[in-house]
């Protein structure tokens, strides 16, 4: 380590809160853009400004200190500069001050110290060359300044800093759009049994190659992509399901995710999603697959399992497993809430962990030893800066003494370490998988975790959506375009029978039947369901 990364070590020192940081960003640019503008509007040597001059000693400086960063510095230089043209000389010295101001005032309310450049005068050189360096690895550039269990990840947290002071007003948005679709769904179910033509003619029917038919034509008629799913049938069920539904489908899983999110009061707003890593042709590898191997920035950061599909972790799944890429994403990412459809999932998962623990541990201690790299795995100074650009989006936080901590226990360490943002966890609730909710319970215990408890919806209904009222969970199903209707849980698969929402008995049970544009019609699910208050 030279002179100069170790004085910008003593500056970062200086600048630890997240907050802090954000102020410095804005109050840097500020005194940067100040500081060439007056220069260049007020002094000029040998018929050139000032400002260039400064630039050019400043660009020669860093050739002989760190010349790797040499060339982005003087560009932002160069932006700034012109930046600065575009304002007069009293707005340009406002500039300046506020951005002194802003540093300054920062350091007192988040840092409690003094500025940096209090302490040592050389830090007003290293104050732009630390924003360059914050911005090059953003973009995935590493000029060799930090090994990658130092990643800056404040892009990443500040928004995700920023989506949590939202989550009120979107967990409230999003109830409110609930209560609306709640009393507009009796009006909407009528709509749509005119609409799908379903009188008293229409028959019940169960799947079957006429069934089959209608949803292949469907698919001719709108496009889209098969889902198949065995449920209740022998044979596997072909769904169809076209962009638009899929795009309902998301929108209407963003809405219960912000209400659950605001219910556990979660700092970090993304959830881990537990899906399969290989490409099949079920409804959750549909809608969780993306063809782009790399998600784009709030894709991966609202559902960081997405990056299971990056090459990196392919890599690393190639080695440790599933088990381990999920492990290794989970450790640097703290989600907020977990995801299993099947608590069968997440208690196997946990289970594995534990009773393999010096595998894992071993792969964490890969990870550390080879500088936020897997030994055996780096191959180029390309695939060092993909692992940078990943870490700089899925990183969490404190997430380089995480991955220390796990490299180092002996043993399973107890979740909030492993994930100290998590709060709690959402899966089927009762039945046969009870059993499996008691082996999750030995490792997110009640109260510290939450278990959000969710129905079992057959494929093709669609979705059940989640709604919050006096503090108590409801998942309804209501999903877009679907026309629900009722049958007595021991009835004959008659129409004259069929009963709307409105009209269902508290404490009877009755199974569903439902329909859809995407040709299911009056199509006996033998979903059953228990009407309560």
């Amino acid at each position: 380590m030279n002179l100069f990364e170790a004085r910008l070590r003593e500056f970062e020192a200086f600048h630890q809160s997240m907050a802090n940081r954000l102020c410095h960003y804005a109050g840097l640019s500020l005194v940067t853009v100040g500081v060439l503008g007056l220069l260049d509007k007020t002094l000029t040597l040998m018929e050139v400004s000032l400002a260039l001059w400064l630039l050019g000693l400043s660009f020669l400086v860093d050739l002989v200190t760190w010349p790797r960063i040499a060339v982005p510095v003087l560009l932002l230089g160069l932006a700034f500069l012109q930046v600065s043209t575009l304002f007069p000389l009293p707005v340009v010295v406002a500039l300046l001050l506020s951005g002194f101001v802003i540093q300054v005032a920062a350091h007192k309310i988040y840092e409690k110290n003094e500025p940096a450049f209090a302490t040592n005068m050389i830090h007003n050189h290293l104050g732009p060359r630390w924003l360059v360096l914050q911005w090059l690895q953003w973009f995935g550039l590493n000029p060799g300044y930090r090994n990658h269990l130092d990643v800056n990840t404040d892009l990443a947290d500040a928004t995700r800093w920023l989506l949590c002071r939202m989550m009120p007003l979107l967990g409230r948005k999003a109830r409110r759009e609930m209560e609306k679709k709640i009393s507009a769904h009796a009006f909407e179910q009528q709509r749509l049994k005119k609409v799908y033509g379903l009188g008293p003619e229409v028959p019940v029917t169960g799947y079957n190659d006429a069934l089959r038919q209608k949803i292949i034509a469907a698919q001719n008629a709108q496009g889209g992509s098969f889902a198949f799913t065995s449920g209740s049938t022998s044979k596997p069920k072909q769904i169809l399901y076209t962009r638009d539904r899929l795009k309902r489908f998301k929108r209407s899983s963003a809405l219960s995710s912000l209400q659950a999110f605001h219910r556990l009061g979660v700092e970090n707003p993304a959830m881990f999603i537990f899906a399969s890593l290989k490409e099949d042709d079920s409804f959750a590898s549909l809608v969780v697959s993306t063809a782009e191997a790399r998600p784009g920035f709030f894709e991966g950061l609202i559902e960081p399992a997405k990056y299971l599909n990056h090459p990196l972790i392919k890599t690393v799944a190639g080695v440790y497993g599933a088990t381990g890429a999920r492990l290794f994403i989970m450790a640097l990412n703290s989600p907020g809430a977990l995801y299993a459809t099947n608590p069968s999932t997440l208690a196997v998962f946990l289970a594995g962990v534990d009773s393999h623990w010096p595998r894992y541990r071993d792969m964490f201690a890969s990870f550390v030893s080879a500088e936020g790299c897997f030994v055996g795995l780096r191959r180029s100074v390309r695939e060092r800066a993909d692992w940078l650009r990943l870490i700089s989006r899925v990183g969490r936080g404190n997430y380089g003494a995480r991955i220390r901590a796990l490299a180092e226990s002996s043993s399973l360490p107890e979740m909030h370490r492993l994930c100290p943002d998590l709060k709690g966890y959402i899966c089927w609730d009762g039945g046969y998988v009870t059993g499996f909710l008691t082996r999750i319970y030995q490792y997110l215990p009640s109260p510290r975790y939450l278990h959000i408890p969710m129905f079992s919806m057959s494929t093709e209904t669609l979705q059940t959506e989640l709604y919050i009222k006096d503090g108590r969970l409801h998942y309804l199903p209501t999903g877009d375009l679907v026309c629900y209707e009722f049958l007595p849980e021991h009835a004959e698969d008659n129409a004259s029978e069929l009963l709307p929402a409105a009209e269902l008995q508290t404490g009877q049970q009755y199974t569903m039947v439902v329909s859809d544009p995407w040709g299911l019609t009056r199509y006996q699910t033998q979903d059953v369901f228990r009407c309560v208050d």
